[in-house]
């Protein structure tokens, strides 16, 4: 737990960019965020979710996904046109605040986010109708989920 808590508490982890590219036109048109946990107790993204889910802290790994993958791959040059994909835990959203703070710091470089749901994790009926009663809020053309408290 002691490794999990310094994890959350420092972001304490990288995220690999794997390319996603076109077949037809050989081009790269995404990135998948790959999380990296910087530990040695805590190897793999699996390693931190089974820990973080069995100690409740999954909504941490949630924000630090968001943030800490949108601030390293935003801090490189991109196109444009360039997406991100961004893995997603069932039952856990971003509160409005965070939102908020995601949407003035990286503008319109939110519509390039796509959000995968990850299916490694058990999902609460009642919280993923939320997210789809609220629209997932897409805000719009984004593609980032939002859950209005």
């Amino acid at each position: 737990v002691g490794e999990l808590n310094r994890i959350i508490e420092e972001r304490a982890v990288k995220y690999a960019f794997q390319p996603i590219v076109d077949v037809k036109t050989k081009r790269t048109f995404a990135y998948e965020a790959l999380m990296r946990p910087q530990s040695e107790a805590l190897r793999s993204p699996a390693d931190v979710l089974e820990l973080a889910e069995n100690y409740s802290r999954l909504g941490d790994i949630e924000r630090i996904s968001y943030f800490c993958a949108l601030k390293q791959f935003f801090c490189k040059e991109q196109d444009e046109d360039i997406k991100i994909f961004i893995n997603s835990i069932p039952n856990q959203c971003l509160d409005d605040e965070e939102f908020i703070y995601l949407e003035q710091t990286y503008g319109k470089k939110l519509e390039n986010v796509v959000v995968e749901v990850i299916e490694n994790t058990k999902a609460d009926e009642e919280k993923e109708n939320k997210k789809h009663l609220f629209h997932v809020e897409l805000n719009k053309e984004k593609n980032i989920i939002h859950c209005p408290s």
